[in-house]
């Protein structure tokens, strides 16, 4: 068990109007963070909770020239009670675990990233909002400290969990949302990184999203490396489709990231009985049933996004083409309810996904 050393700020922040004027996604922080540190002799020590602040830095830290460096994302929820709630955190710990170790990075045991989560959260409890679709996004990051500019495995690093007050990308549950299928560039190559959350498979895409923007799409979906056809996921999301009434995802294969929302949703599907599907989908698949109208809905979903339906999608040879009708579908619209009642503890909680924090 970790022993954590608490440091309350002098300089308490003023808490954004999250109904009113909330701010930029990610841009407005809580009061405190909690940092570790380790290296080789100590392994990881001193934990604590201190007021949130800059880190110092030399130029040659190993991580700004080599990127060892992954994250995780998740939401704190308050209850109908007021209790802080978090969504299958364990699942974030252990692929934090499975990041860690596809680059060097010494892994955290599970108990004592909850732990500090937990304690974390505690304090930071009156910052979750209460607002439509507003929640306390949390951010654990791991990175390289050592000053070296040697291509090598760090000896040192920093884990750290900070947290923002944040409204949903889109407040209103609509098919506004635009995707471009991308054949081009590639996100994730097999037997990368794919699968893991590092922070260079996010700088990857930021190319790809910028050209995309500048078409007028909101997103993009990467096709795979290899052939160049095979639908893989969004620069920051999974993705799904109904297509004859199935919900389809392309299946796991290394270069696309478990989501715990892609996790969730299929097994609501399961429980639910909606026919779902883990399996391949090409571009030429997507096309073909959205001319003949068997693709109904598509969404994209992740922590961030939760679930986003998407309305109409980009593609080099073919232009646009439209989801169903394009409206939201019942089977998103389900979901998304379904899915954000169990999590704020409105609904019944079967699975036993939804963690108080006390």
């Amino acid at each position: 068990m970790l022993d954590i050393r608490i440091e309350k700020t002098t300089r308490p922040k003023q808490k954004p109007d999250m109904d009113n004027n909330p701010p930029a996604f990610g841009t407005c922080t809580t009061d405190h963070m909690f940092v570790m540190d380790y290296n080789t002799e100590k392994g990881w020590h001193d934990p604590r909770i201190i007021p949130y602040g800059p880190f110092e830095a030399e130029p040659i830290t190993m991580s700004f020239h080599y990127a060892q460096t992954i994250f995780e994302g998740m939401k704190a929820y308050k209850s109908p009670e007021g209790n802080p709630l978090l969504f299958r955190p364990e699942m974030n710990a252990k692929r934090f675990q499975n990041s860690a170790k596809r680059v060097c990075i010494p892994e955290i045991p599970v108990e004592d990233y909850l732990q500090a989560l937990h304690e974390f959260v505690k304090l930071e409890k009156d910052w979750i909002p209460t607002a439509h679709a507003t929640s306390l996004y949390i951010r654990p990051v791991c990175f390289a400290t050592q000053a070296s500019v040697g291509v090598q495995v760090s000896e040192e690093y920093k884990f750290f969990i900070v947290a923002c007050p944040v409204k949903n990308y889109r407040t209103e549950f609509s098919s506004e949302g635009t995707c471009w299928i991308e054949t081009g560039y590639s996100r994730a190559a097999v037997g990368g990184t794919g699968a893991d959350k590092c922070g260079c498979n996010y700088a990857n895409t930021l190319l790809p999203q910028t050209l995309v923007e500048e078409k007028g799409y909101d997103q993009v979906a990467f096709a795979d490396s290899v052939e160049h056809k095979w639908i893989g996921e969004i620069s920051a999301s999974n993705i799904m489709f109904v297509i004859d009434g199935v919900v389809v995802t392309p299946e796991l294969d290394g270069t696309i990231l478990p989501g715990i929302t892609r996790d969730s949703v299929l097994t609501l599907c399961k429980k639910w009985g909606i026919p779902c599907a883990e399996r391949k989908i090409s571009v030429d698949e997507l096309k073909e049933t959205l001319k003949n109208g068997k693709c109904t809905e598509a969404m994209s979903l992740g922590t961030a996004v939760v679930i986003e339906p998407i309305g109409l999608f980009g593609f080099e040879d073919v232009g646009k083409l439209v989801v169903g009708d394009g409206e939201v579908g019942p089977i998103s619209r389900r979901l998304y309810e379904g899915l954000q009642a169990i999590q704020r503890k409105e609904a019944e909680d079967t699975e036993g996904w939804v963690v108080e924090v006390k």
